[in-house]
């Protein structure tokens, strides 16, 4: 027999939003929501053309941004540069990054609008000399590396790498000192640092063992190891849990005079590559702008998604066949499965979708939000708020862009804004394709959001958004952004 049908919806619940009186809270960067590329062979690192002009496109309107080079296969990453340099791996497998390789990274990055930050091998007293010359090489050629990480997943011992690695950049930009790359790790997995006093502990490890060497971010991983498409605030809040005690220990241990950031450094749905039906679809935006959102609120200044594009919980999906990561050659590249669309390798997946709208309307003023615990729909709905981008093309100035998400699994919530504003509001509305929240769409308005022919990504600008007189409503399991023209002052 057919399935039942779904039970109807729910009564819509309700919440009043005003902002928090103690102002602006945190500052996070231009670059806040970011992006990584990792090298593990099961990622399909060694068989992507980096330079694709479809892939520039993509990465490029997400400019400015952070693009990180690391995972599990940096670990074992040799480099085989400059080409003439004596070879510590064969330039064809897997583990070894070539000149041509590398040029190209850094050719994508500066097409993208990207700064690099790249995970180095770390070397327990073992030999350096091919990091040296992939250095002094990238330091000749002109590269801008933003920063350098050492090792991934290694715990926060590894700070105690850190004067040496420090030594090896500053000599190999001895030519050119303001353009130095920063450092930052340690790169640490959330068990390393969740639970009692790990936090403190982790963090004083990693800065007592750097001696004094400056750190411009402490960087740590997270997974959700969500394996459903339907979430509850006891869930999310675990990343809340997580993150304020590593805030405040950063603030405690961190590098001085310069304080030392706290970033998002890979932050995933799902680790391992992330689960098909769950991680690649819309109802991943879920836990994706919950984190965005939260961890502004908690003093991080930049967030790395795991990954652009690789594995099953990117913001872009390939043709690659993802599996366990091996250091040895792949499988070659397999036909795209059924329901991709025919795009010749990229499908664009509905948290890319997220993310321009993050960075088309989020500024980089983070304000905290106040939602009475006794509105009706209180627990199911997560909302944060930033001085809008480029708020000062708004009549009076002074926008805000409020973002509510809406986790219940089959009621709407009715949101009531309770600011006074100079012109009319613009609502970004962002729901399933047909209502499907495990397909890879999203549509602004009831309108798919889809890149043309050649990959141009659409400008989203008013002329895509609805308004509203005093509230709006956004259903379940569904997100808004929502611009209000002069709703403080702060954000002049």
């Amino acid at each position: 027999p057919p399935p039942p049908p779904p039970p109807p919806p729910g009564p819509p619940g309700e919440i009043t939003v005003a902002l928090s009186p103690e102002g602006v809270i945190n500052r996070v960067s231009t670059m806040y929501a970011s992006f990584s590329l990792d090298t593990s062979s099961n990622r399909g690192w060694f068989q992507r053309k980096i330079m694709d002009p479809r892939l520039i496109k993509l990465a490029a309107a997400l400019s400015p941004a952070v693009l990180r080079i690391g995972g599990t296969g940096n670990n074992c990453l040799k480099y085989n540069v400059p080409a003439s340099a004596p070879k510590v791996c064969d330039d064809a497998a897997p583990c070894c990054l070539n000149q041509s390789q590398w040029d190209n990274l850094n050719q994508f990055a500066n097409a993208t609008n990207s700064s690099l930050v790249f995970g180095l091998r770390a070397e327990a007293g073992g030999n350096v000399s091919d990091t040296l010359r992939l250095l002094k090489y990238t330091a000749d050629a002109g590269y801008d590396v933003m920063a350098f990480e050492y090792g991934n997943e290694l715990g926060c011992r590894v700070g105690a790498g850190l004067p040496m690695l420090s030594s090896l950049v500053a000599n190999a930009w001895a030519a050119r000192p303001a353009r130095t790359p920063a450092l930052i790790g340690p790169d640490c997995m959330q068990r390393s640092i969740i639970g009692g006093n790990s936090s403190t502990e982790c963090t004083s490890t990693f800065f007592n063992g750097s001696a004094g060497t400056s750190v411009l971010a402490f960087t740590y991983h997270f997974y959700l190891q969500t394996s459903s498409i339907k979430y509850s605030a006891v869930q999310l809040d675990a990343l809340g849990h997580a993150a304020a005690p590593i805030t405040d220990a950063v603030r405690r241990f961190g590098s001085t005079p310069t304080p030392t950031e706290v970033w998002a450094g890979e932050f995933g749905g799902h680790s391992h590559g992330g689960v098909v039906g769950v991680t690649d679809t819309f109802a991943s935006h879920q836990w994706y702008l919950d984190a965005l959102g939260l961890l502004a609120t908690l003093g991080h200044t930049l967030f790395v998604r795991q990954d652009l594009v690789g594995g099953n919980y990117g913001l872009l999906q390939d043709n690659f066949p993802f599996g366990p990561f091996v250091p040895r050659a792949p499988t070659p590249r397999s036909p795209s499965p059924p329901g991709w669309q025919a795009d010749n390798g990229y499908t664009v997946l509905a948290d890319y979708w997220a993310t321009l709208l993050w960075k088309k309307l989020m500024g980089v003023q983070v304000l905290r939000t106040v939602v009475p615990i006794t509105d009706s729909a209180v627990n199911t709905t997560r909302v944060y708020a930033h001085c809008t981008k480029n708020s000062q093309d708004y009549p009076g100035g002074g926008g805000v862009t409020l973002l509510v998400i809406n986790i219940a699994v089959d009621a709407a919530v009715v949101v009531t804004p309770t600011l006074t504003l100079t012109a009319s509001p613009e609502v970004y509305a962002m729901t399933a394709v047909n209502g499907n929240l495990s397909g890879y769409g999203a549509a602004l308005n009831g309108v798919e959001l889809k890149v043309g022919p050649d990959f141009d990504v659409p400008l989203i600008s008013k002329t895509n958004a609805t308004t509203f007189s005093k509230t709006f409503r956004v259903p379940a399991q569904s997100y808004t952004f929502a611009v209000l023209p002069g709703a403080s002052t702060l954000c002049q």
